[in-house]
């Protein structure tokens, strides 16, 4: 089976998957992003264990386990009062915890490169948990005592419409991806970035840019989200740039790394990370611009 044989039937699969636990939020939706989370996790410390870094699996993938659970804990208990200042203590609180584990364990470490090591697994809390967080919260922004009414034309928001926004975040990317590819492959002259990147063009990346901002335009009217524009057009704008960098950022790891994908999981699209990494730089970006234009 050629690679784009292999393609299409993952998307085949993978694509009406996505779409259903998006849509059909609660616990499938959040243990799905759990176990994507810990593959990702998998995949990111393989990459620095091929530079013979190696990060505490131990407690690295403890502390994403025991973060999301204390949100899945949150959220689907229906605790719709529970105030956002509580996530942000909590969170703190984790990652001073988080933190002080980490520098304690390489008092004792053995590692030839212990800072390497501890610098790593610390980095990989913000790179991995972090992000599918973010992106779990947004699913359930509904839940919390936001005033997020506010930001809809019709002052009305709901799970449905939570789920419609994740759903449109995916596809601003996709199209982000899809016009950057085939725009930059057709009319790309100007490298964006050649020693990170070298297939990037200036021209594609405009394309993306506006392809992330025309989809959640669009898909904000056609989902009935009903996000006044103003915040539909933002939010596709910070697609538009950080779904880009966080492409360029992975490239950065893998090149960094000397490998070509993140892993082989996903058969004709390499690993995870590959396939997540826009959605990584962009998701907490996306939440704190949820909250702050809802306090």
């Amino acid at each position: 089976m050629n690679e784009l044989a292999k393609r299409v039937s993952v998307a085949i699969f993978g694509i009406p998957l996505a779409i259903i636990l998006i849509l059909k939020g609660d616990v499938y939706f959040s243990f799905a992003i759990l176990i994507l989370s810990l593959v990702s996790m998998y995949e990111f410390q393989n990459l620095f264990a091929s530079k013979e870094i190696k990060i505490n699996k131990l407690i690295s993938n403890s502390f994403n386990v025991s973060v999301f659970l204390l949100i899945i804990a949150f959220l689907n208990f229906k605790i719709s009062t529970f105030n956002p200042n509580w996530y942000i203590a909590v969170f703190h609180c984790i990652i001073l915890i988080f933190a002080t584990i980490v520098y304690l364990n390489q008092l004792w470490s053995k590692e030839k490169e212990p800072i390497l090591a501890t610098a790593s697994t610390l980095f990989s809390f913000f790179y991995i948990t972090i992000p599918f967080v973010s992106l779990l919260i947004i699913r359930n922004i509904e839940l919390i005592s936001l005033n997020i009414n506010s930001i809809t034309t019709d002052n009305v928001f709901n799970s449905a419409k939570a789920g419609f926004i994740v759903l449109t975040f995916f596809i601003s990317i996709w199209s982000c991806d899809s016009f950057a590819y085939f725009i930059g492959r057709k009319f790309g002259k100007h490298k964006l970035f050649p020693r990170h990147s070298p297939k990037k063009s200036w021209e594609g990346a405009i394309a993306g840019f506006i392809g992330s901002i025309l989809a959640f335009y669009i898909l904000n009217i056609v989902f009935s989200i009903n996000l006044k524009p103003i915040h539909s057009i933002f939010l596709g704008t910070l697609i538009g740039i950080l779904g880009q960098m966080g492409d360029l950022f992975e490239s950065n790891l893998k090149r960094w790394a000397e490998i070509k994908d993140s892993s082989n999981l996903i058969p004709g699209h390499g690993g995870f990370l590959d396939r997540f990494d826009s959605i990584i730089f962009t998701s907490p970006l996306i939440l704190v611009y949820l909250i702050l234009v809802s306090l």
